[in-house]
């Protein structure tokens, strides 16, 4: 599905989906469309958390490489006896000239798939270079093949998954796209410690890999996975051609001399994308030029340059002053600017993206199950709208929110009951709590009036909260020590990445579980949605909403949303999983 101009605009998320009024566009599919057999989209990795849905540092928590000198570029491509069908492109040849500036949300701290998280940390990017085995769909939650030519499930209870590869791909140095390679790529999101990112949670439930060819995989899990195939439309779905990252004495080449200069600047041999790497300055701009040698026609946009302006509200001002020509949001306030503005836009509904995360560890004081219950039950997202978000923020008292696609009359939201909250703060006092809880929030608004309306809502039943306000690194990173009683951190679970996001913060297994949170009742509703096709997940989903509410896990306030605006003259855009988007067949007319 592309992103179109004009009558083809993309609305908002309206009740519970996306909409794509799209007018005369062609599907970005193959001239022989390939088919998936029992396939339905996967939960895969999520971008990293945040304190609150304003935009803000760099979230990943990867290390910046060094700048490096460009790589020499590398052989023309060998011919193939059996290239692939192309997909439908736009154009009969690359425009000269043409360019899209777009507007990210952070800079890209590596150009690797293992070292990216999403769009929020270069993942639109490196999708651009390594292209994807599939492409997730928000509107219809499914997935279609790309790089791949089909995904079965093998047995009924989706543990046994074949994978099947088109023909004829090859790299820019004559390497084909092979089974063997995919496989290899998987590893190594568990063979270095300083790559691993959390696209890779969900390979974890790979138990073995058999390469039934060299166009198959036969993928055996040691939980059912109902959704599998969103995995490959993420990070794990783009394989890049190990032979360019340097030799040495690790067979993944995962490590070596060369291996910090291909992540400042991939050669142009690394993936088989649209594009390839001109020039990347980390932290300040990347320039993508458009291959004339990709396997799905012609690429019709020459270059596209990324640049970094922190802040939602600083990139908006560049997209209205035509500096920019698609923007990456990630702001209520600036989001509702942009509909108001009647500019074009894509938006991802991020359920639980504005909470409040409790410690659940045995010594913290919101151990206590009476004083989390208080703080939900004294907590209204109404307050804080108003007082941080100009009332633009989508508030609610469930996790699910009724924007969701998943959202059922079987979410139960929680109560708002402050006499019952200061009623059990005493208790709470009276067996020797001395009222007061540490607080970490966000310094970048809407952090900071966050955190007043917070603690005047808190103060009213009798917690004293002692604030610490600080960036969003440092609050990702504090959240991990598990030093603090409460913290603001959304946990974004987007259309393609709910389970994914529920199992990461709630299963009492989950090594990025950083509230400390276990419960054996909760780990039996993750297991039931791993297990549940999309189409039957929102019964599945609601109950474990309603479970956070009976254990009074972590309050939400209000679910958000991001996304990309773009100008009249793009085109093109194709949405898929974690808010990426692909340029494949983008095209601009100015």
């Amino acid at each position: 599905m592309r992103l179109s101009r004009g009558n083809r605009v993309v609305a908002l998320l309206a009740a519970t989906s996306l909409v794509l009024a799209a007018c005369g566009g062609d599907d970005d599919t193959a001239t022989e469309e390939p088919t998936v057999d029992d396939t339905v989209a996967d939960d895969t990795d999520d971008p990293d958390d945040t304190d609150d849905p304003d935009d803000t540092d760099d979230p990943d928590d990867t290390d910046d490489p060094d700048d490096t000198d460009d790589p020499d570029d590398t052989d023309e491509p060998d011919d193939t006896d059996d290239p692939v069908d192309p997909v439908d492109a736009p154009c009969d040849a690359t425009i000269p000239g043409s360019q899209i500036d777009y507007g990210i949300f952070a800079p890209n701290a590596a150009f690797d798939p293992v070292g990216s998280s999403g769009a929020l940390v270069g993942g639109t990017e490196i999708a651009a270079v390594y292209d994807v085995l599939f492409i997730f769909d928000p509107t219809t939650l499914e997935v279609r093949p790309h790089l791949a030519e089909s995904l079965t499930a093998d047995n009924d209870d989706f543990t046994v998954w074949t994978m099947t590869l088109r023909e004829g791909i090859t790299y820019s140095d004559g390497t084909p796209l092979t089974a063997q390679l995919v496989a290899d790529n998987n590893e190594r999101y568990f063979a270095d410690e300083g790559v691993r990112n959390t696209s890779g949670g969900f390979l974890q439930y790979i138990e073995e890999t058999e390469i039934v060819d060299d166009l198959t995989l036969r993928f055996t899990l040691n939980t059912p996975l109902a959704e599998f195939g969103l995995v490959f439309a993420d990070e794990p779905g783009m394989v890049v051609n190990l032979d360019v990252i340097g030799d040495d004495a690790n067979e993944l080449k995962t490590a070596g001399p060369d291996v910090d200069a291909f992540r400042v600047q991939p050669p142009d041999a690394a993936g088989v994308g649209p594009y390839v790497v001109e020039r990347n300055v980390p932290g300040e701009e990347t320039i993508l030029r458009a291959r004339d040698d990709y396997w799905g026609g012609p690429v019709c946009v020459e270059t596209i340059r990324f640049t970094w302006i922190p802040g939602s509200a600083g990139t908006y001002d560049a997209f209205r002053s035509g500096e920019l020509d698609v923007a990456f949001l990630r702001d209520p306030v600036v989001n509702q600017q942009a509909i108001d503005d009647g500019v074009q836009h894509f938006y991802f509904p991020q359920d639980g993206g504005a909470m409040i995360n409790f410690n659940h560890r045995e010594g913290r004081a919101t151990a206590d199950p009476r004083l989390r219950e208080a703080i939900m039950l004294a907590l209204d997202p109404e307050i804080i709208n108003d007082r941080a978000y100009q009332g633009a923020l989508n508030t609610t008292l469930s996790y699910i929110g009724p924007d969701s696609p998943y959202y059922s009359d079987a979410v139960e939201e929680r109560t708002l009951d402050t006499e019952r909250a200061a009623a059990l703060v005493e208790e709470v006092k009276a067996d020797g709590w001395d009222g007061t809880l540490n607080f970490v929030a966000g310094n970048a608004p809407p952090g900071p009036d966050s955190a007043i309306a917070i603690e005047a809502m808190l103060g009213a039943v009798g917690i004293e909260l002692d604030t610490e306000l600080m960036a969003t690194g440092d609050s990702i990173a504090r959240l991990g020590t598990g030093d603090f009683d409460i913290i603001t951190n959304g946990w974004n679970s987007g259309p393609g990445t709910m389970v994914l996001s529920l199992i990461r913060n709630l299963s009492s297994t989950s090594p990025t579980n950083r509230m400390g949170y276990a419960s054996d009742a909760m780990d039996a509703l993750l297991d039931d949605a791993l297990a549940t096709p999309f189409a039957d997940l929102a019964p599945v989903l609601a109950a474990i909403n309603n479970q956070i509410n009976e254990e009074f896990v972590s309050p939400p306030f209000g679910s958000t949303s991001e996304g990309v605006v773009w100008t009249d003259d793009v085109s093109g855009l194709v949405p898929t999983v974690s808010t990426i988007f692909l340029f494949h067949d983008a095209v601009v007319t100015n």
